[in-house]
């Protein structure tokens, strides 16, 4: 199995995790940066109009293989929680890449698209529910509910 952490290690915000087995990938959040490179906030308007590689070379989005791409070999993502540092960036995957979340998350998501203008949009979401384990390609995953600031975050 790898281990990939595309972003997260050396910042706050902006997670993406990706596991890959011999047969599965998936990915653990894909999130918006909180801070700009020059440590100022985040500020996605400046580079809205730019595509998808574009934003990969700038450092925005991570470069996760495949993941933009129509034949997309990702299983799945996981979005742990609503904060945009999790999720703001997923509305650029492909959309075939299932979406695993909680179903209280989903609709703080679908909110947070209407109130703050965003296209973070899950056309067929996969619920999953706290301690009850479930499976996506090689991987069982269990979520188990996190003492965090966002309502229904979890940790796998």
């Amino acid at each position: 199995m790898n281990l990939t952490i595309h972003r997260g290690t050396n910042e706050i915000g902006g997670s993406c995790i990706e596991l890959q087995s011999d047969n599965s990938r998936i990915l653990l959040d894909f999130g918006m940066p909180l801070l700009s490179s020059n440590g100022k906030p985040f500020s996605f308007r400046e580079y809205e109009n730019l595509s998808v590689n574009e934003l990969i070379s700038k450092g925005i989005l991570p470069d996760v293989k495949e993941a933009f791409s129509e034949n997309s070999k990702i299983n799945g993502l996981i979005i742990s929680h609503s904060h945009g540092d999790h999720y703001g960036l997923m509305h650029y995957l492909n959309k075939d890449i299932p979406v695993w979340i909680g179903e209280a998350t989903h609709e703080i998501l679908k909110l947070n698209n209407i109130f703050l203008n965003q296209e973070n949009k899950i056309e067929k979401p996969n619920y999953f529910e706290r301690w009850k384990k479930f499976k996506i390609g090689d991987f069982t995953i269990t979520p188990y509910w996190s003492d965090h600031s966002a309502f229904d975050a979890y940790s796998f």
